[in-house]
């Protein structure tokens, strides 16, 4: 089964989306006459997260705002879920008080994933989770859920990358890594990876969430004098590294590799020179020349005139909405049974500005191309140049969003 959005789709949800980019935080868009599906976006749009997660609510709006699904209007509901896991649950346990949700987009933290587990599980919804950190149990949403979709699993960015890097960088590797748990998790899934393929781990420094001041974590670096460094620092943050790490001229012995989300097109204004020659990891990039993404790049445009173009959050939300419009037209609009419309889920081959996209059967993450990307100096600009691309890149059962069973027994 095949779900497509028009590029005059588009185009024309486009302009009706500039005018829902104002919607009230706790608003929901208006709906009357039958039921509405009603779709609840929990998302981190202060503090923080709230670049990711403003960015994924953009692409929300961008699929659902006007749209009807098997005859029925959509009602979507927006609640910030801020920095803490306590704001968060509050949050869910407000929105799904009664059962009424259908789908639930959200959150981006880790730790407030862990905090709304329990009380969206209880649920019937549907659970669309942008990024969940592979291993990691906190963020592993419930031991065997049926219900549970990702966005993107740790394991595709940097399990699967670490034997490129092993094989096309060096053969040794320094983590650097945020302190916290989707961090923690990508750490060790690079290490995962980089050792399976015959590569060394020569140390590794994981400043706390949030830091800007790198210099004494650099100094580890300095010392330990790798041959290449696999980064992740989410957020603004990864623009202080980086700078940071050519100011200690680093760059001039150490290869800076790492994934994608700290060097996405929105930093690399900021990040200047410093970024040249870093080679990362992403499962979406707006410089991506396929037809379903050149249509995505125009609506958000044409939306939101954001020059830096869309980010990989709004991606998967924009992708998360269609998902919503094609398994409730798949059933007629019926979304009372959240074990059957994860069924319709499972079959739907989605034509994703990211590209190809289909759901695993056994752990509901995303079967998708992995990017290897470049960032050089382009026309005086830095950008991010596709060099290489991992195919149809599937999560391992036993570090899937599903948790550790077989979701198709």
């Amino acid at each position: 089964m095949n779900t497509t959005i028009s590029r005059r789709d588009f185009l024309k949800k486009a302009g009706l989306s500039a005018g829902a980019a104002g919607l009230a935080l706790g608003g929901s868009w208006p709906v009357s006459g039958q039921s509405a599906i009603n779709v609840v976006a929990i998302l981190p749009l202060t503090g923080t997260f709230a670049g990711p997660g403003n960015e994924a609510l953009r692409g929300v709006q961008l699929s659902l705002d006007g749209a009807q699904a098997g005859g029925r209007p959509i009602n979507l509901i927006v609640e910030d879920t801020g920095t803490t896991p306590a704001q968060g649950l509050e949050k869910a346990q407000k929105v799904l008080a009664d059962d009424t949700v259908d789908f639930v987009i959200g959150p981006i933290s880790s730790a407030v994933t862990a905090a709304i587990r329990d009380r969206v599980l209880q649920s019937r919804a549907i659970w669309f989770i942008p990024t969940t950190g592979a291993g990691a149990s906190p963020t592993v949403p419930g031991l065997c859920s049926d219900r549970v979709f990702a966005g993107v699993n740790t394991f595709s960015l940097s399990n699967a990358f670490a034997p490129w890097v092993k094989d096309n960088v060096a053969d040794e590797a320094y983590l650097f890594f945020s302190n916290y748990v989707f961090g923690q998790s990508t750490a060790e899934q690079f290490t995962q990876g980089f050792e399976g393929a015959g590569g060394t781990i020569v140390g590794q420094s994981a400043p706390p969430l949030g830091t800007n001041d790198f210099a004494p974590f650099l100094t580890e670096v300095a010392n330990a004098g790798p041959r290449a460094l696999f980064v992740f620092i989410p957020g603004g943050p990864a623009i202080d590294f980086v700078k940071q790490f050519a100011e200690f001229g680093l760059n001039d012995s150490i290869k800076l590799t790492g994934l994608g989300s700290s060097f996405i097109n929105l930093f690399l204004p900021a990040m200047g020179d410093a970024a040249v020659g870093a080679i990362s990891s992403l499962h979406y990039g707006p410089e991506q020349n396929l037809p379903a993404n050149v249509a995505f790049k125009d609506a958000y445009a044409a939306a939101y005139g954001r020059p830096t173009g869309p980010s990989f959050y709004a991606m998967m939300g924009f992708d998360f909405g269609n998902t919503v419009i094609g398994s409730a037209n798949a059933t007629g609009g019926d979304t009372s049974d959240g074990a059957a419309l994860s069924k319709v889920i499972e079959t739907l081959d989605i034509n994703s500005p990211r590209g190809p996209l289909s759901y695993s059967l056994q752990t509901h993450d995303p079967i998708q191309n992995i990017y290897i990307r470049e960032t050089r100096k382009v026309s005086g600009k830095t950008a991010n140049i596709v060099v290489d691309v991992l195919p149809n890149v599937v999560v391992p059962q036993e570090v899937g969003a599903g948790g550790i069973c077989d979701l198709s027994a």
